[in-house]
């Protein structure tokens, strides 16, 4: 077994003995009930992918918080956390994980203070989500100017009451045709003429995510629309 380089499994708690499989290079947990991160787990220091998923359940789901110990993982270059209830925030440690390009913590009830600094120190990263958290506080005008943000701030906004400046959300003008309610092709030259902000937002009715940005849009509308 200690020469596993994958592993995966279901509904079971963490075991610290997995901290034995040192020569891990890809290990996802799935829908892991009543347990916390062991510190042990980071004696897998050949880890490139690193992936553990709660369960949908609060009271049974992932606990504890997310160990500062992460930092032993210097190859590391995915890390996927969801559907848990941390304590605390997102440890600076992470920052001394170079090699990390995606870094998804969806729904784990980190909360506070947006970690703008964090994830400007993080210049590696090329992809990240961090929906459903709580966040609160603003983008920093450095992090607003990164690429992390301008492609992917819609990933990070969903699920977080941030005081956002509307001059920092972008977009690329739609490609395709688009059409009002009423069937009539929306010229979108016209449309940015006459208006001084304007959002556009992808809505399907199957898309949880679509349900969680629409009371944000609310809020941009009530402050913005005259």
């Amino acid at each position: 077994l200690v020469s596993l380089k994958e592993l995966g499994y279901l509904y079971q708690p963490i075991s610290p003995l997995l901290g034995n499989l040192i020569n891990l290079e890809s290990l996802t947990l799935g829908h892991v009930s009543e347990t916390t991160i062991p510190v042990e787990l980071f004696n897998c220091v050949k880890l490139k992918y690193l992936a553990i998923d709660g369960l949908c359940v609060p009271s049974y789901t992932l606990k504890g918080s997310i160990p500062s110990e992460i930092s032993r993982l210097k190859d590391l270059e995915t890390l996927r956390l969801s559907n848990a209830e941390f304590t605390g925030g997102i440890p600076e440690s992470l920052s001394e994980l170079s090699k990390m390009t995606r870094l998804f913590l969806r729904t784990c009830n980190i909360g506070g203070e947006f970690p703008s600094d964090l994830l400007v120190k993080m210049s590696g990263l090329k992809q990240v989500s961090l929906e459903n958290n709580g966040f609160t506080g603003k983008v920093s005008e450095e992090f607003s100017k990164t690429d992390l943000w301008k492609n992917g701030w819609r990933w990070i906004c969903i699920g977080n009451d941030l005081d956002l400046d509307p001059s920092i959300l972008y977009g690329p003008v739609p490609g395709t045709d688009v059409f009002d309610i009423d069937g009539a092709l929306v010229d979108f030259e016209k449309v940015y003429a006459e208006n001084k902000y304007t959002i556009l937002f992808n809505w399907a009715s199957w898309c949880p995510s679509s349900d969680s940005i629409m009371d944000m849009l609310v809020d941009v509308y009530s402050d913005f629309h005259e």
